[in-house]
């Protein structure tokens, strides 16, 4: 596995790639059984990758994780000290283990490093680049690339919401556990999670724009919005959201998981399924309230929003 781990890439994938969606294929290379490409937040470029393999036996779980610990290390891999620099902190707390390749013995100055944990029922590594993790928080505070464009417009839904109808299907029932699952998901959430992704990036693009092109500050362009989400629009959201009780909800699909019961799980998913509908339409309330407001004043500061 440590040669799965590279200073350019990790399993099936090289770091940087663009990877809309962020799949999850089957990987079978001893001890794991898949792996799944994480992103940075609005360019959708590799920053890791993560293999897992699930055990019932929590003794086994733990000495797997111990033989790969010393695997990595048998071919030259350290442990990481503490952090030195805030960025690479945030990424490497909260793992049993965190190895640097050969030759590097400082996590901010290490090209990629292999995170080792286990986790109830599930031993992970994570390959991860350094490199595009510093982009990756860059770009959660809006700070893109020079010369980024606009992304897509906002794609269609074109696939069928998921109903209790589909629970009477036995081939449909026996898949209910990946339907949101990040290795071949249900059609319709699929859709509805690249919408979502889709509105994020297209909001974070145009504050760029503002901020670099338009001259305003980060907090003139929060102060924009506000008119747009009063207390009052807030409010009705948020009990719209606790409507779905959705922490309870989130527990029966968990118990149910533990279970392997597939007979309950598929309506309680088909439910998850109402509540993704339901925040959706409150997403795209929401930017038809704030689109209109950054039009007039990117159009007021002499900045193209059109590319």
């Amino acid at each position: 596995m440590a040669a799965q781990c590279r200073g350019d890439g990790a399993g099936p994938w090289e770091f940087g790639t663009a990877l809309p969606g962020a799949p999850a294929v089957s990987f079978n290379v001893a001890p794991f059984e898949s792996a799944l490409a994480r992103t940075t937040f609005w360019s959708d470029r590799v920053t890791s990758v993560e293999f897992a393999v699930t055990h019932k036996d929590e003794t086994i779980g733990k000495a797997q994780e111990q033989a790969l610990v010393a695997a990595f290390e048998q071919v030259g891999w350290v442990r990481a000290g503490g952090p030195t620099n805030f960025d690479i902190g945030i990424v490497l707390f909260g793992w049993n283990h965190v190895l640097l390749p050969p030759g590097y013995s400082d996590p901010a100055i290490a090209p990629v490093f292999a995170k080792i944990t286990w986790y109830p029922k599930q031993l992970r590594l994570v390959c991860r680049s350094a490199e595009w993790t510093r982009r990756h928080f860059a770009e959660v505070n809006d700070n893109l690339i020079e010369g980024s464009l606009r992304p897509a417009p906002l794609p269609a839904i074109t696939a069928v919401r998921p109903t209790l109808a589909n629970c009477d299907d036995p081939d449909y029932m026996d898949r209910s556990d990946k339907m949101f699952g990040a290795e071949a998901p249900d059609a319709w959430v699929f859709q509805m999670e690249m919408r979502k992704r889709q509105i994020e990036r297209l909001e974070i693009w145009v504050r760029w724009k503002l901020r670099t092109q338009g001259g305003l500050s980060d907090q003139q362009v929060m102060d924009l919005i506000k008119p747009a989400l009063s207390p009052e629009i807030v409010e009705r959201n948020a009990r719209a959201a606790a409507s779905h009780d959705l922490s309870a909800l989130a527990n029966k699909v968990q118990a149910a998981q533990d279970r392997n019961d597939k007979v309950a799980l598929c309506p309680l998913q088909v439910r998850l399924a109402d509540v993704m509908a339901a925040a959706d339409e409150l997403l795209l309330d929401r930017w038809a309230r704030i689109e209109p407001i950054y039009l007039a004043e990117a159009v007021a500061a002499g900045v193209d929003l059109s590319r």
